[in-house]
């Protein structure tokens, strides 16, 4: 079964589906949240071990409450961590809200990160679900990220980037690696706007 999940390509909807049915099954939603975010921290300090900073963006939703996660492993690795939020952070729900009140670092306004030298991005804004452009203030992280050639590890997905077809309707950040996932995603295969 695990060598057939990796073959697998899943549209976002088909995404979500799966994560309906999980969350139906009694699978505790937020060990799978847990366990993604701890995931990501994992390789990032594993693939950027001389990082000076950890930048964690977070987002409004899940992919946030995986930052938030990651955030706080990475914290508790002894890394030097800053988290930065996009939207009210107290309008949070769910698992997002609960990963975001276990993570003890406080966190600012996304709009203030400015990209530092030896920092490494990991990014949590949006998920493969997006189907838009990202607000101005992404953006800017995004184009400043990108001039100031800051590496950039994504959970899920690069945000910007659309999950069914790889392409991004405006600015994306160029992830190395992704988070995990269960199969695979328009952009590790050779797809316009993968890369």
């Amino acid at each position: 079964m695990a060598e057939k999940l990796g073959d697998l390509l899943l549209t976002p909807a088909e995404m979500a589906a799966v994560d309906a049915a999980t969350a139906e099954s009694g699978i505790a939603s937020f060990g799978l949240m847990w366990s993604a975010g701890a995931a990501v921290a994992g390789a990032a300090l594993r693939l950027y071990p001389g990082a000076l900073r950890f930048a964690v963006l977070c987002g409004p939703g899940n992919n946030g409450g995986d930052g938030y996660v990651a955030a706080r492993r990475l914290a508790e690795s002894g890394a030097e961590v800053a988290v930065f939020h996009l939207g009210d952070p107290a309008r949070l729900h769910g698992d997002a809200a609960r990963a975001r009140a276990e993570c003890a670092l406080a966190s600012q306004p996304l709009a203030v990160y400015i990209p530092g030298p030896g920092d490494v991005v990991v990014d949590a804004i949006f998920g493969a679900g997006l189907g838009r452009d990202v607000p101005q203030q992404v953006r800017s992280v995004i184009e400043q990220g990108t001039g100031a050639a800051v590496p950039v590890i994504s959970v899920d997905f690069p945000s910007g980037r659309g999950g069914r077809s790889g392409r991004g309707p405006g600015a994306a950040f160029k992830a190395a690696p992704t988070g995990p996932v269960l199969t695979r995603q328009p952009r590790p295969l050779p797809m316009p706007g993968g890369g």
